[in-house]
């Protein structure tokens, strides 16, 4: 007798989304990775990189923008956990469609596609920050593949097993 025993899987953790192809005005470009949960619309795990132009720096940005609440078509983000304040860096990228645990492939706004989105540097306790460089030209995307459901693995064990078996069984 054979027994096979699993846990389920756990409850849906939402998706690792991969930010790629985004370019600013000055020639800098944006990439990097972050998790977001639509069951509970939460960030974490937030880490993008934005290069150098002939404006702005670039920064690392791991930090959710607290000014802003967290959203589907939405992404701000800084790279102060406790800020913004003065002198930080944000980044704010509008989404053609709202993110969800199934994945996908969803534009980022360029300013030219009608979204607000840019980088630049928070000045003010009010809100206020400094638009240093907007997302043009090719706007770029967030793309987003889950994994598959341990239902799954169980579901190839039994064929595995089954056609063990069966061949076991003919010989």
């Amino acid at each position: 007798m054979v027994v096979i025993a699993f846990s389920p899987p756990k409850a849906d953790a939402g998706l690792v989304w991969t930010l790629a192809d985004v370019e600013f005005g000055d020639g800098g470009s944006a990439s990097g990775t972050f998790m977001y949960d639509a069951n509970t619309n939460t960030f974490s795990n937030i880490n993008i990189t934005t290069t150098s132009g002939t404006v702005f720096g670039g920064a690392v940005y791991g930090h959710l923008l607290p000014l802003y609440s967290p959203d589907e078509n939405f992404i701000a983000v800084s790279t102060d956990a406790g800020g913004p304040a003065a002198g930080d860096n944000l980044l704010l990228m509008v989404l053609a469609s709202p993110m969800t645990n199934a994945g996908g492939i969803i534009a980022v706004l360029s300013d030219a596609d009608g979204g607000f989105s840019y980088e630049g540097t928070f000045f003010d306790s009010m809100g206020g920050n400094d638009i240093e460089r907007k997302i043009t030209g090719t706007s770029g995307t967030v793309s987003a593949v889950p994994e598959p459901s341990a239902f799954l693995y169980v579901g190839l064990i039994g064929v595995v097993g089954g056609f063990r078996r069966y061949r076991s069984r003919r010989s």
